[in-house]
């Protein structure tokens, strides 16, 4: 990524060319940098859960509802939006709890100008030495973490009362 985001990377070459641009300008150590790195790298992990659920919904359930006249939107929304929810809920939680801990790409794309709560506690830690700051940002994300797994655990109850 830092290749093709970088000052003469690929994007800043392709705006240059298309003249969208006038000079590179800065994607590399950004937010938005961070956000396409993560994306990339999570992405996989919100599609496999979801690929598996949706492998077993019927095809037959889907042309069923669809003779009795309900809509592509309706399909989706009535159907296959419900019964591929555990799988949304799985990918979720994975994605939910690799982007907040997540430390390698946020400091590789982001750098010092785009500060995550792994990154900021790692620098709290290593490099200002400031240990009750770091320890007071971790609990803050363990309090985050348990109250995001809280609320999926109770729409996950509700999407499946029988579970």
């Amino acid at each position: 990524w830092m290749v093709i985001i970088g000052k003469n990377g690929f994007v800043n070459d392709l705006l240059l060319w298309l003249s969208i641009i006038e000079k590179p300008i800065q994607i590399l150590y950004t937010e938005f940098a961070v956000i396409i790195g993560l994306t990339y790298l999570f992405l996989p992990l919100m599609i496999l859960p979801l690929v598996g659920v949706m492998e077993n919904i019927e095809v037959d359930l889907l042309d069923s509802a669809k003779s009795l006249g309900a809509s592509n939107q309706g399909v989706f929304f009535q159907i296959i939006l419900p019964l591929s929810s555990s799988g949304l809920l799985v990918g979720s939680v994975l994605v939910f709890t690799g982007s907040l801990t997540a430390y390698t790409t946020p400091r590789l794309l982001g750098g010092d100008q785009a500060m995550t709560l792994s990154t900021l506690i790692y620098q709290n830690a290593m490099t200002l030495f400031e240990w009750d700051t770091a320890s007071v940002i971790a609990i803050i994300m363990i309090l985050i973490t348990y109250l995001v797994m809280k609320i999926i655990g109770v729409l996950a109850n509700r999407m499946n009362p029988d579970s």
